[in-house]
């Protein structure tokens, strides 16, 4: 089994530098006096490194604009619920808060939906 090459950052700074600048692996295999192979091997290890760095960043990204959704959505529910509270007249049936709760949860909380709740609701003095 061949043994793996330790190489420099410095070296592989001066690899991935020739390589953007378009040079073959032959090339750069003259210009360091690091075998090709060696040198290829480093440069797509760090390639690899570098766009796995890339999709952590891209996930992270994602999941903090979800996560500043789904606080906004939790925000103007708990504002819809200060705002306003539910007072059943007469004419409504009364209804346990577990199953109000639960048909509230099932709405897209949306300015446009909030006005059309479960039940007609005035905003409190």
């Amino acid at each position: 089994m061949p043994k793996k090459i330790i190489m420099t950052d410095d070296q592989l700074q001066e690899i991935i530098a020739l390589r953007k600048d378009g040079l073959r692996w032959l090339g750069i295999e003259r210009q360091t006096g690091i075998k090709r192979r060696n040198a290829q091997r480093a440069y797509m290890d760090w390639f690899a490194e570098q766009s796995m760095d890339e999709l952590k960043e891209a996930r992270i990204k994602v999941a903090s604009e979800e996560y500043r959704k789904h606080l906004g959505q939790l925000v103007t529910f708990g504002d819809y619920l200060a705002r306003y509270i539910c007072i059943p007249s007469s004419q409504y049936e009364k209804r346990s808060s577990q199953e109000i709760l639960g048909e509230l949860w099932k709405m897209d909380f949306t300015p446009e939906e909030m006005t059309n709740t479960l039940y007609r609701v005035r905003p409190r003095d």
